[in-house]
């Protein structure tokens, strides 16, 4: 019976019908009344009903496993597994030695991307005294910030849940550093001599959505503040809570998280103090400080509901486009605020603060093993690997990287392993390696 149960399932299989062919084949493949070879078949059939490479590398294995001179499987799992990509060229010029410390080199000019948004270079420059001006003298102009009116917001999103925490050990708070009255409050002995000037948060100018807010969260001068805040931006202007100007590179990006890492290159002593934990009690005061000291106040809504690395709260109105620090009744960080709200009413959310030095450590972690070629791809966010390799699309989101922007690009076969386009078997009528759906060929329409 049990043989007759994968024969009808093969025969639906054949016929088009995956899911009920499918089904009858798992139910006869976990008998112990067929051979080692018939279940086998049942296998190679059943990866026929996958439309992911990895659950059809599984079906393929367990084949060979169970009868290890299956032709069939074999040559499925050389096609669905590619080799490594190949290993860079050998004329590529080493690493700068700053980059795996989060310290990127002093950025060029921006390079624009066909579809993304640039910030402007700072507005008491002229385009014609930019060209002749470095970068680094940017930080002699002082800061055209100023924070619109209180507005209500209207940018939503989803509200995303992961219940992944993690803790962290809360630092001293020095004497007056948390004063919200005041733009810049430096604690006691501060040595400005050594670079090492305490700045609470800094101001983004000029971004898509208008002026935000970001704050330091490494002392070798990483910025934190919105994916909303910057767009798609490569560089962006901020400003200093002492009034300079200077430009910062984008690094890095989650937009499902709705943050963005901006390198700065200024070294900081102390970090705003953290709370040692994500949990926030319901009703819990908070503040929200905008760069310039301004503060807007609200409680941890109390819900049900668990948001994971967010945390809702009573703030229904914002100085500026997000990125501000949430701080508790103790004066400690435990989040950022974002400009994302509940689509039923106003109140904005905040991302949890232990989150967001996970993320740093994420990227410090990737960039330890940095290669010549890596660029960041301000489409989707990620640190692409495919100029390393001479490719010239995000291998993540199909984007042209900026470095291929202005030249010819062309077909490279020892880029299919990085862009996964061998991770297919191809059709036996086209011999296309798009894949398949429901059991059709996407460039035929072929029905396996």
């Amino acid at each position: 019976m049990t043989y007759q149960t994968l024969k009808m399932g093969i025969s639906a299989i054949k016929a088009g019908n995956m899911r009920e062919g499918g089904r009858l084949v798992r139910i006869a493949i976990q008998s112990e009344d067929l051979t080692d070879a018939q279940r086998a078949s049942g296998w190679v059939w059943l990866a026929h009903t996958m439309n992911e490479p990895q659950k059809r590398i599984r079906c393929y294995e367990e084949a060979l496993r169970l009868e290890p001179d299956n032709q069939f499987a074999q040559e499925r799992l050389r096609e669905l597994k590619p080799p490594a990509p190949p290993p860079p060229p050998d004329n590529l010029p080493a690493p700068p030695a700053d980059l795996p410390t989060g310290k990127p080199a002093t950025p060029p000019p921006p390079q624009t991307l066909p579809g993304t948004n640039t910030m402007p270079a700072p507005r008491a420059l002229s385009p014609e005294a930019q060209k002749q001006q470095p970068i680094e003298s940017l930080s002699a102009q002082k800061s055209p910030y100023s924070p619109p009116p209180q507005r209500r917001t209207t940018w939503k999103q989803s509200e995303p849940v992961d219940p992944a925490r993690e803790t962290q050990t809360a630092t001293a708070v020095p004497v007056n550093y948390n004063n919200y009255t005041q733009a810049n409050t430096p604690p006691p002995n501060n040595n400005a001599s050594r670079g090492g000037v305490h700045y609470r948060t800094v101001g983004i100018i000029g971004g898509p959505e208008g002026d935000a807010t970001g704050f330091f969260m490494s002392k070798g001068g990483l910025v934190v503040t919105t994916r909303h805040a910057i767009g798609g931006s490569l560089y962006v202007n901020y400003a200093l809570s002492d009034g300079t100007v200077e430009r910062a590179q984008v690094v890095r990006s989650w937009p499902e998280y709705d943050v963005a890492l901006l390198h700065t290159g200024r070294p900081v002593e102390q970090l705003i103090p953290m709370a040692n934990t994500p949990d926030i009690p319901d009703n819990m005061p908070l503040k929200a400080v905008a760069h310039g000291g301004f503060v807007v106040e609200g409680v941890k809504r109390a819900t049900r509901t668990d948001f994971g690395h967010w945390f809702p709260t009573t703030i229904d109105s914002m100085r500026d486009a997000g990125g501000n620090p949430v701080f508790n009744d103790q004066g400690l960080l435990v989040g950022m605020l974002t400009a994302n709200a509940n689509p039923s009413a106003p109140y904005v959310f905040g991302l949890h603060s232990i989150f967001i030095r996970n993320l740093v450590r994420e990227y410090k972690a990737h960039m330890e093993n940095y290669e010549r070629g890596m660029a960041y791809c301000s489409a989707c966010g990620h640190i692409s690997n495919a100029g390393v390799y001479g490719g010239f699309y995000c291998e993540h989101c199909g984007t042209v990287l900026p470095h291929a922007v202005e030249s010819e690009r062309f077909n490279l076969p020892t880029m299919a392993p990085l862009y996964g386009e061998s991770m297919n078997s191809p059709c036996p009528r086209c011999e296309s390696t798009s894949g398949f759906y429901k059991g059709a060929c996407l460039r035929c329409g072929h029905r396996v």
